[in-house]
This record gives structure tokens, C-alpha cells and sequence, in this order.
């Protein structure tokens, strides 16, 4: 995913000259992702793990996107 979106960023903006792809990802996970980072996969296994917990039974039917706050629905 990082290397279209590096990609499409170094086609279309001009204030990204000289930076790898990797480099223009990680500028635009900072500029657009309210957690200021990219999601691990630490990340989802704490939320795996919440929703297997026994305090987490009465969640049901819910779409959770653990992507830092890029989508918010």
C-alpha cells in the first residue's frame, strides 16, 4: 500500500522532490492519520485481544477499522 500511495504523492505534489517512497508514506501517514503513525500489527492483536476478553461480550455486529483515525465512520 505505501508504495502507490508514495507513488501517486510523487505524480501529483512537487514538495516531496528527492524522498523515497517509503519517506513520502510516512509524511503522509503524519499529515493525515490523527495518530501521527502508521497501524502494527501490535496493534491489532491488542484489539484481538480486547474483543476476545470477557468484558467485551456485549459487542456485537460492529465494523471496527483499527487504522489510527484515517477513516472515521
Amino acid at each position: 500500500m505505501w508504495g502507490n500511495t508514495a507513488e501517486w504523492r510523487q505524480s501529483t505534489h512537487a514538495q516531496n522532490p528527492g524522498l523515497s517512497p517509503r519517506q513520502i508514506f510516512q509524511k503522509t501517514v503524519t499529515e493525515l492519520v490523527s495518530l501521527g503513525r502508521e497501524q502494527t500489527v501490535e496493534d491489532i492483536r491488542k484489539t484481538l485481544a480486547f474483543l476476545a476478553y470477557d468484558r467485551a461480550k456485549s459487542i456485537t455486529g460492529l465494523a471496527l477499522n483499527v487504522d489510527g483515525g484515517i477513516r472515521q465512520n
